[in-house]
């Protein structure tokens, strides 16, 4: 009789547990976003001095930044456009980062848009790119001809 008590018991048991576990159970995501992101102001991550206003030195270094990102399985870039009130692509009413160019509001040259060179470089690796800008931060030096 002890028998058949305990084992309907842990019949029991078993169809909660398995019940709550169907119940209570979380959806798996449809994929996991492993990002990290690519500071542009004050030249943190991106582009070192050491590239300097080479337009191909920069597009090398960013190819190579992101090639070590896909390397650590990251999906997802975060990308500095506007570290200033300035920008690192080339449409819109903000001038051109000095973190780019080395001067305030002057195009790389030869032209090219980092945004634009960026989306299609992590489309390549297969990843997701976001723009992040800093609407709060004017200016990080007290220039007279700055926004």
């Amino acid at each position: 009789m002890r028998i058949k008590h305990v084992l309907h018991l842990l019949g029991v048991f078993f169809l909660i547990a398995s019940t709550a576990q169907l119940l209570f159970a979380q959806p798996s995501p449809k994929r996991e976003v492993r990002g990290v992101w690519i500071a542009t102001i004050g030249n943190i991550d991106w582009p070192t001095v050491a590239t300097g206003t080479n337009v191909e030195k920069q597009k090398q270094e960013l190819i190579q930044i992101l090639d070590q990102h896909k390397k650590s399985s990251m999906n997802t870039i975060l990308f500095q456009i506007r570290p200033a009130a300035d920008a690192f692509y080339g449409r819109g009413r903000e001038g051109w980062s000095r973190y780019l160019t080395g001067k305030q509001g002057k195009p790389p040259e030869p032209f090219y848009d980092p945004l634009d060179f960026i989306i299609a470089e992590c489309h390549k690796r297969g990843m997701e790119l976001h723009a992040w800008i800093n609407p709060y931060r004017a200016s990080t030096t007290l220039n007279p001809n700055h926004f």
